[in-house]
């Protein structure tokens, strides 16, 4: 199986759902008030925003190659298993 990449954007709504639903559930179960709704999905608001932004991050400093390991222009590629160098 091939493995995708992240998608930091569906990741964030994901939480974001996820977190509304168990904010429900603690409501529906009579663990938490109404009113303490508030302090709950600000803590998720700003959770989601940054783990959001940290993976968007953390995604772009892998794909940025350095100047040292970049392959250079020129350079003369050769095929090691190729069925005419075996005979």
């Amino acid at each position: 199986m091939r493995r995708h990449d992240l998608d930091p954007v569906s990741l964030t709504f994901g939480l974001l759902f996820v977190g509304v639903a168990a904010g429900w559930l603690a409501v529906r179960s009579d663990a938490i008030e109404v009113e303490d709704l508030r302090w709950f999905y600000t803590g998720l608001l700003l959770i989601a925003g940054a783990a959001g932004t940290a993976i968007s991050l953390l995604r772009d400093r892998a794909r940025t190659v350095p100047a040292d390991l970049a392959p250079e222009p020129d350079a003369d590629v050769s095929v090691v298993d190729s069925p005419e160098a075996q005979s």
